[in-house]
């Protein structure tokens, strides 16, 4: 009966309970609601940007950074949020810390939920806190696992996990346009946010039958951009006659040509820095601009006040030229200033600084790397990203001299710095006060670097230094983290003794087209009558030359070329286009050769039978054999755009060596012949370097050689009669 009342109460009590709070609960617990996003909000992950792997945190200061880039036109006024995901150490003590640093300033600290669940907290970061290119998160770790007064800073147990979804939530604004030619490449080219934010076009607007001048300044330009932004923009095209800005309402837009011959700036004269009035161009004193000279303008976007118009023009086909040399040659672009500048005879010229790559020793600073301070105890990854000169390979001798400062608060016994470079060990040095040389040289593993293990090229130098900082524990004593600090200097040393790569090869390409220590003579042949899309293409390859060539430009980009022509003798050549649609193409064709075809078949060029497929061919030109000419056809304009493509999308464009590659349509290249012609005679560049020691005189070498020759037939003489002379004295005692 007692039990029956027992069991009574209980269910009066649940009932009860269900009643007050209207149900059970659930088992699993109810979505965090979702915040209506504000206009023009963006959120990006950390996943988005490249780590894709949860980011650790160990030890007892246990320090990670990651860097969210921004696009270079974005301005903030509102403060942006941090969703930060992590999970902790179920061992963590309640005294357990994570401190997020934004741009080197403490912006919040939260106690550690130690259950090793994901835990997912906001945190507001001010919006002038909020840097140009980009936000660098640093988080820090105080990881404890006793209440101890003494507790060792390395106890796996230690550790912080922060999540790939962590996600920055920012509301960005276009920066105001404030026109500065001195400013042209960064305030042109916008990038920085590639992955989750695309940046605004640039269009080149172009007369409808463009003059091989105006495709010259027009591939010079776009080779400046490149070089000076050190990028590969993409570029369009639109022709003159069907140029309308209402098209494109958020491009950044380039006329080039003498506004006769482009109606919107025949139009819209009076609105230009320097206006035009119809016979010519009007400097800052009211007075005409000569004819013959040229002029760079650049202003806001009538129809879009957050982009720029750039103008390269003058009144005749002589001002253009005269425009374009001055993005031709570093030291003029760099005398860029002002809203609008006028070019006559002669330029003015800025001394430039000595470019990279142009002898054997080049420092991080010449590649436009600072001093970086990497702070913080744990291990850090420094990333350095440069292009490999092209056509160099590296001899035996080449080393990588590793310039740095340490904190005296390191220990020695742990901490380092460990060089790989595109993942290839090169070499470790122990850092702290008892390593104070502060600098390292590493000899190059050439043959790793020159090719990697599956015979490519590799057209980048990815540097990465892991920087080991350990601080030292006497006592227990407690020493701030912040004291642990690596500084990788800029003077930081490649020493690269080097020879070229032979030649024909698909694989050393861009070289010899373009050399870092010198100027190369280069036409890019487009088709006679190019379209748009023919000439962006043009453009796209004169950006690349820029890109990994000399600061000053050799090349040309010309449509009007014929097989008599002059220039064909004096410099290498690239032609591009399908055969049908360029004689000088198949003149250049006829006069190489035919390549022999597979197993008895009637030649190579069966294999363009599909219209989709494109052909690469590199070998000595045909005007002058000790040049070279590269040639990216095909049949049709698809088969000629996708060999094209192959130069641009991978450079080398191919996996290995190879005078003849085919370009399939789905986009792979294959190379199908490997030339056994005469390599083109070059005369490179030679540094002549001091010796060590002084050279002896002739007149020393061969004295020397008679002493020394003179010594060993007086030693020879006077240990042979020791020797019998012992040998008689050991005869003689055996008589006896």
């Amino acid at each position: 009966m007692r039990q029956h009342l027992w069991v009574r109460s209980v269910l009066v009590a649940l009932l009860g309970w269900l009643a007050l709070f209207g149900g059970l609960p659930d088992a699993q617990a109810a979505p965090r609601l979702e915040r209506t996003p504000a206009p023009g909000e963006q959120t990006v992950t950390l996943e988005q940007v490249g780590y894709r792997e949860p980011l650790a945190l160990r030890g007892m200061y246990g320090t990670v950074r990651v860097w969210i880039p921004f696009r270079t036109d974005w301005a903030f006024s509102s403060p942006a949020e941090l969703s930060l995901t992590y999970r902790a150490s179920s061992l963590l003590r309640p005294r357990s810390t994570l401190t997020v640093i934004a741009n080197g300033l403490e912006v919040a600290s939260i106690s550690l939920e130690a259950d090793e669940t994901w835990h997912t907290v906001q945190i507001p970061i001010p919006a002038n806190w909020l840097g140009r290119k980009g936000l660098s998160l640093r988080f820090q770790g105080y990881l404890r696992v006793t209440d101890e007064v003494c507790e060792e800073t390395n106890n796996p147990a230690q550790w912080v996990e922060i999540a790939p979804s962590t996600a920055l939530t920012i509301t960005p604004a276009l920066r105001e346009p404030k026109p500065d030619l001195g400013q042209l490449a960064l305030d042109l080219v916008v990038q920085g946010a590639e992955e989750y934010a695309p940046a605004p076009p640039l269009v080149f607007v172009l007369p409808d039958e463009p003059t091989d001048t105006e495709l010259t300044t027009a591939g010079w330009l776009a080779a400046r951009l490149a070089q000076a932004a050190n990028t590969q923009p993409a570029f369009q095209v639109i022709l003159a006659s069907a140029f309308d800005p209402q098209n494109v309402p958020d491009a950044q837009v380039i006329f080039v040509g003498p506004p006769e011959r482009l109606p919107w700036l025949q139009e819209n004269g009076a609105r230009l820095p320097a206006p035009w009035k119809g016979s010519g161009f009007v400097d800052a004193a009211g007075q005409v601009a000569p004819a013959g000279h040229g002029v760079i303008q650049l202003l806001m976007a009538p129809w879009n006040a957050a982009r720029y118009v750039l103008v390269v023009s003058g009144a005749t086909q002589e001002g253009v030229r005269r425009a374009g040399e001055v993005f031709a040659r570093s030291r003029t672009f760099a005398a860029l200033q002002g809203t609008f500048q006028f070019v006559g005879d002669p330029l003015p010229e800025v001394a430039p600084v000595p470019p990279p790559w142009s002898t054997d020793m080049t420092t991080f600073a010449q590649l436009g790397e600072t001093d970086r301070k990497v702070k913080g105890t744990g291990v850090h990854n420094e990333y350095f990203y440069f292009y490999r000169p092209p056509g160099w390979v590296w001899d035996k001798g080449s080393q990588l001299i590793l310039r740095y400062q340490t904190s005296p608060a390191l220990t020695s016994r742990e901490s380092y710095i460990t060089v790989y470079i595109n993942d290839v060990p090169v070499g470790s040095v122990r850092t702290g006060p008892d390593f104070d040389q502060h600098e390292m040289a590493f000899d190059l593993p050439v043959a790793r670097l020159n090719r990697d293990l599956q015979g490519r090229v590799p057209s980048r130098l990815i540097v990465r230094m892991e920087v080991g900082n350990y601080l030292r524990e006497q006592d227990c004593e407690v020493v701030h983290p912040d004291a642990a600090w690596t500084i990788l200097q800029a003077d930081t040393t490649f020493y690269v003794p080097h020879v070229y790569d032979s030649l024909p090869d698909l694989q050393a390409f861009p070289y010899p087209f373009v050399r870092t220590d010198a100027i190369e003579p280069t036409l890019l042949i487009l088709p006679p009558q190019p379209v748009a899309q023919q000439i962006e293409q043009g453009l796209a390859l004169s950006a690349l030359l820029g890109l990994y060539g000399h600061p000053d430009l050799g090349f040309r980009l010309v449509a009007q070329v014929k097989a008599d022509d002059p220039r064909l003798v004096e410099a290498h050549v690239v032609l591009f286009g399908a055969k049908e649609e360029h004689p000088l193409l198949q003149a250049a064709l006829e006069k190489m050769g035919a390549v022999p075809g597979y197993r008895g078949e009637e030649g190579l060029y069966q294999a363009l039978q599909d219209p989709g497929q494109g052909l690469l061919r590199e070998g000595p030109s045909p005007w002058n054999k000790d040049r070279v000419a590269l040639l990216a056809f095909g049949a049709t304009s698809a088969g000629a755009q996708r060999a094209l493509e192959a130069l641009l999308k991978q450079v080398p464009p191919v996996d290995e060596p190879g005078s003849v590659a085919l370009v399939r349509d789905n986009g792979r290249t294959q190379v199908i012949y490997r030339a056994v012609e005469q390599s083109p005679e070059f005369k490179p560049v030679v540094v002549k370097r001091e010796p060590l020691l002084p050279l002896p005189k002739p007149w020393m070498v061969i004295t020397a050689a008679i002493v020394v020759t003179a010594l060993a037939v007086w030693a020879i003489v006077f240990f042979g009669r020791r020797w019998f002379g012992r040998k008689e004295e050991a005869e003689e005692e055996v008589f006896e």
